[in-house]
């Protein structure tokens, strides 16, 4: 039992665990390498969002109203 409960352990990474060191010898971390911005992720979100609504009140319009602003898009 115990063999199993270690095999399973070594098999997980946990992300603050060291992986490297940069070069000036600074240790790095999964987390360092994985991590975002967090302001990216939000605005990736909100603008995923912002076209979702968009291409619905798109098709509510007329064509010729949907060629207007197709013709601005540019």
């Amino acid at each position: 039992m115990h063999l199993r409960t270690t095999k399973r352990i070594r098999q997980e990474v946990k992300l603050h665990d060291p992986i490297g060191a940069d070069r000036e010898g600074n240790e790095i971390s999964l987390m360092d390498i994985l991590s975002s911005d967090e302001n990216e992720v939000l605005d990736a979100v909100v603008l995923n969002i912002d076209r979702g609504l968009l291409a619905e009140c798109f098709g509510c319009l007329s064509k010729r109203e949907q060629t207007a602003l197709d013709s601005r898009r540019g």
